[in-house]
């Protein structure tokens, strides 16, 4: 009878512990349930007002109009040595009757998908004008962006948005900006536009325009000797034109092909490297111009040892210390000046799909090549590279250096973004840079799409980690 007694304890003692942890169990599953429940909508609260990944609606009192009114005071020059005054200073803002800046939508954003890369209102905006812009160049120097819309010159600050417009004499196709700026003062510019190249200093308002023998070109290039160098669109095999402020000059009697886009070498700033896509294979040339004078033109020339060896691509980029080039396809090669001079100093790693195709295979056959890569001045350490990862989807991930193996996705960027009730859908990127300042904010501009309409929009945006 005692053995049975114990025995209908240990039965009690047992359902209770098993019912004691049940309801534990149960009071546990039903705090994870409602945590989840919380989260999920906050989540779907963040989603239903999010813009596919670029930016919460942004409330803002202006909407983009496509009136445009020119400012009274703005001059055209009439000869050379005009001193043209900038015609406005405004804040894109919503502008008062009679203002002279130009109509935008300009507003923080209040999220960003990223990874590794938080957004709110103080590290993130947007600026939209409502016109394509003919060229864009970012000014390092003093974070403005250089904008050619027809025949008129916008510096605009990245950071307050403020906004300086010259009138020129004609529509503008293309800008370079003088690469000397020690002081860091305002920039001095160089503009083709037709059969002319004008000069211009945002610190004096001095403004030169030479008529030259050239009507289209595919690149202009203003170098450290003061001059602008013009590189034909057409032609076939043409030469290279040397401009300055009075006269212009053809350089030398070699022949160079059509469409060569070129870049100065940020440091070694009289050397020009140029490519183009109208040859096959692709090869990286060199331009030394070194010893030109208002007189003659000097020019040396010389291109890489590898011809159908590597896989190039246009764009391409260089490194802040000006040693090395990035191409669009991974492939990086030095800039030395000695005999490795635009030899194969490195590759991007070929993995998570970041570079796929075969060197021996054409331009076209590259999957997921690079839009831009640009580096941080005091952080040199780290390159950033703007990717398409698919139709839609683009990222920015940064590389280790030198060994440019892929060290994180630090931003995503979704296919559209909702601004004042509209929708813009992003078309194409042209520039993503950082200022010389040493901060981690990335400048991105681009195209997008509002319709049928072409818009230019601009984005600062400061990377946290």
């Amino acid at each position: 009878d005692l053995n049975s007694r114990k025995e209908s304890s240990c039965m009690h003692i047992l359902t209770i512990s098993i019912i004691l942890c049940f309801l534990i169990w149960n009071a546990i599953q039903q705090s994870q349930i409602s945590y989840l429940q919380t989260k999920m909508g906050n989540l779907e609260s963040e989603i239903e007002g999010s813009a596919n990944a670029i930016g919460m609606p942004i409330e803002s009192t202006v909407s983009p109009t496509h009136d445009h009114s020119p400012a009274t005071t703005q001059l055209k020059p009439s000869a050379p040595g005009t001193t043209a005054q900038p015609t406005a200073t405004t804040e894109f803002e919503p502008s008062a009757p009679g203002s002279t800046s130009l109509p935008t939508a300009t507003a923080p954003t209040t999220q960003l998908e990223s990874t590794n890369a938080t957004s709110d209102s103080n590290r993130s905006h947007l600026l939209v004008i409502p016109y394509q812009a003919n060229d864009i160049v970012f000014d390092r120097v003093n974070a403005n962006w250089l904008v050619l819309v027809d025949d008129e010159l916008h510096m605009i600050d990245a950071e307050t948005h403020n906004s300086t417009t010259v009138q020129l004499p004609s529509s503008g196709d293309l800008l370079s900006i003088h690469p000397r700026n020690p002081n860091k003062q305002l920039p001095k510019v160089a503009l083709a536009h037709g059969s002319f190249v004008t000069f211009y200093d945002f610190n004096t308002g001095l403004m030169n325009t030479t008529n030259v023998a050239v009507t289209t070109v595919t690149s202009i290039v203003y170098a450290g000797d003061g001059f602008a160098y013009l590189f034909p669109a057409d032609g076939q095999w043409t030469s290279i034109y040397q401009v300055s402020a009075s006269t212009y000059h053809q350089c030398g009697s070699w022949s160079l092909y059509q469409g060569t886009f070129s870049r100065v070498n940020p440091v070694h700033d009289t050397w020009i490297y140029g490519m183009t896509d109208h040859l096959s294979p692709m090869d990286l040339e060199k331009f030394v111009v070194e010893g030109s004078t208002n007189d003659e033109c000097t020019v040396t020339s010389d291109d890489s040892p590898y011809h159908g060896d590597y896989n190039m691509g246009l764009p391409f980029w260089f490194s802040y210390d000006g040693s090395v080039v990035f191409m669009r396809t991974g492939l990086v090669l030095r800039n030395t000046g000695d005999d490795k001079d635009m030899t194969v100093a490195a590759t991007f790693t070929d993995v998570y799909g970041h570079i796929s195709c075969s060197f021996s295979s054409p331009d076209y056959a590259c999957f997921n090549q690079f839009i831009w890569i640009t580096q941080l001045k005091y952080s040199p350490f780290t390159v950033y590279g703007l990717k398409q990862m698919n139709a839609t989807h683009h990222t920015v991930w940064s590389y280790s250096w030198p060994y440019l193996s892929p060290l994180q996705v630090v931003l995503e960027i979704g296919p559209s973004f909702e601004l004042d009730g509209e929708v813009y859908e992003w078309d194409a990127f042209y520039s993503m840079e950082f200022a010389d300042d040493g901060r981690s904010t990335l400048y991105i501009a681009g195209s997008v799409r509002r319709g049928v309409l072409l818009n230019t929009a601009f984005w600062t945006h400061e990377l946290q980690y």
